[in-house]
């Protein structure tokens, strides 16, 4: 066997070799030459066999080198994307995009069969080769670059240490970067890292060449800690409708929820049987059109409803009924926060009734049920001009209202996790003269897993609403598992801030009310009228306050409590 190659005809180089343009048993190759032991890539390579991975040929060393012998390419991902001018810029055929999708899920599925972890997947070390025939020019995506791969127990775990994690930090999954980034992290790692790294990939085909998690390369790896793809709502709309939910649950921040690789390439079938009963052929392009089409959506700048650390909301109009808009600036936008909205259909849940990016890309706009205030209107001081002065249930309904809300989200397994009454919202009337109650603001939302649990790496909203769980977190400053029953708390709280016409159940600052919830003592409980507590204390607000979570009433329990106080309730 002879194999020779041009040392002055490089196809490409990194950190772990230099590949050139050869020849090997009468066929061109790529030729891959690294220093004797730097890498051990063919004892994977040698067990995997699809044709959605490049294929090994051969391996023979000499004094310096190891020399692997490859089937020969055409270009890998980032060159479909590189300037016109550039020379290496692949401008040839490319599969539709569900095939290129497909393809890759199909590739990373064998590889995972075989108990082994990619550990480097990104669009350079994923191939586009092109094979002509007398009929046409078949294209096939293939995965390389198996130099940092590693075997697999048969759970899909593996043993990994800090000095082990190699590659673009850009494209590795949020709890390598953890370990990256403090030394702390678990024992052993799973393929589910490489199903995040997969995702990024279909985003960046799908953003023409940009990364989901951003534009500057020295900042994605902070958003993808901090679990925001910020670029996902700049893909095309009805693209976006079709990847979106796969997207995902690719992109979970906690491995254990992240899909399989098979999972995925059965999602992607389904979403090709779905794109040829639309016959949507323009869907089916590599680089997608920018969706051009004029908003629907009207603001009325003048007429300015609030502003966040994030967002401006104004009063507006869609098809014809006013709404509430909310502007996010794209690259600010909280993906999680629009998917969690679109799951929750309850009257007591602020509904989102569309959302749509300006002509410019610039801006996301969503369109809100208008609603007069929020719950800390209520007790404003009376020459305030915010303070709402509008009609409102009796507290039971209110509380109902709101039990019910909660009740809703926990049933969709997900967690509010900014309980507050800046969160709650009073809409105006209805046709029937009613004022109904809304859950708003789910930028902290979670879902969570059967058992109503999540990983918690930060903790962010409130302080004042937080349950005893999350404060303890807060003060120790370590990763543990949250829970949806720490909403039931902050629902308490809620509820004792009505019952006390704007006082916090657990003092008047936020030195005291801390404290007082870490030692299990409500100070104001005692001023709620005496006819009122002797309702709602010791069968409803104790139990919803309790400290240990696990006995914490349930958000149906909560429901199912009041219902039973509304009637002992006079009419």
């Amino acid at each position: 066997m002879s194999l020779r190659f041009d040392t002055n005809t490089v196809l490409g180089s990194g950190g772990f070799g230099i590949v050139f343009l050869g020849a090997f048993e009468g066929r061109q190759v790529a030729v891959k030459r690294i220093e004797l032991r730097k890498s051990n890539e063919e004892e994977v390579l040698l067990e995997l066999d699809h044709p959605n991975i490049v294929k090994l040929f051969h391996v023979q060393t000499d004094a310096n080198f190891k020399y692997y012998v490859f089937e020969l390419c055409d270009a890998s991902l980032r060159d479909l994307f590189l300037k016109s001018d550039d020379k290496i810029k692949y401008n040839g055929p490319i599969p539709r995009l569900i095939e290129v999708f497909l393809q890759l899920a199909s590739g990373l599925e064998h590889i995972h069969s075989k108990r082994i972890v990619h550990r480097n997947i990104h669009p350079s070390n994923i191939l586009i080769a092109t094979r002509r025939t007398d009929q046409n020019v078949e294209v096939t995506i293939k995965m390389a670059g198996f130099h940092l791969s590693k075997r697999v127990d048969e759970w899909g775990s593996y043993e990994l240490e800090i000095n082990e994690i190699k590659g673009n930090r850009n494209w590795i999954a949020p709890e390598l970067l953890k370990l990256l980034n403090t030394n702390i992290g678990n024992a052993d790692y799973n393929v589910k890292n490489d199903i995040f790294a997969l995702a990024l990939v279909f985003g960046y085909l799908l953003l023409g060449g940009e990364h989901l998690y951003g534009s500057e390369e020295k900042g994605i790896s902070n958003m993808i800690m901090e679990s925001g793809p910020i670029n996902m709502l700049k893909i095309d709309g009805k693209l976006l409708h079709f990847y979106q939910k796969l997207l995902l649950k690719m992109l979970e921040y906690n491995p254990g929820k992240r899909i399989s690789a098979t999972r995925v390439v059965q999602e992607l079938k389904s979403i090709k049987d779905e794109l040829t009963a639309n016959d949507s052929n323009a869907l089916h392009y590599l680089i997608p059109v920018k969706n051009a089409t004029k908003m629907e959506i009207k603001i009325k700048v003048h007429a300015k409803l609030g502003k966040g650390g994030f967002a401006e909301v104004f009063k507006g109009e869609f098809r014809g009924n006013n709404v509430a808009v909310k502007i996010v600036e794209i690259n600010k936008v909280n993906v999680r926060e629009e998917e969690t909205m679109k799951e929750l259909d309850h009257p007591n849940i602020i509904k989102l009734l569309h959302c749509e990016n300006d002509e410019r890309e610039e801006y996301r706009y969503y369109a809100l049920d208008l609603c007069n205030a929020s719950l800390d209107k209520l007790f404003l001081k009376s020459e305030d001009p915010q303070k709402y002065r509008g009609p409102l249930p009796r507290h039971i309904d209110i509380f109902l209202q709101l039990a019910s809300g909660l009740e809703h989200i926990h049933k969709k397994k997900i967690t509010h996790r900014d309980i507050n009454p800046k969160n709650i919202l009073i809409s105006t009337p209805n046709q029937h003269g009613e004022v109904t109650i809304k859950w708003a603001d789910f930028g902290l939302s979670r879902t969570v897993n059967e058992r109503g649990t999540y990983t918690v790496s930060q903790i962010n909203g409130t302080i004042n609403w937080f349950a005893p769980e999350t404060l303890k977190i807060l003060m120790e400053g370590s990763e543990s598992r949250g829970d949806t029953q720490s909403d039931v708390f902050a629902l308490a709280l809620v509820f004792g801030y009505l019952l006390l016409d704007g006082k916090h159940l657990y003092g008047s600052n936020q030195v005291q009310i801390d404290s007082n919830i870490m030692n299990k003592n409500p100070i104001n409980m005692r001023e709620i009228d005496g006819k009122v507590r002797e309702f709602y204390k010791d069968n409803l607000l104790l139990k919803m306050l309790e400290d240990e979570p696990k006995k914490r009433m349930s958000s149906s329990q909560v429901v199912e409590e009041l219902t039973s106080i509304k009637e002992k309730l006079p009419k």
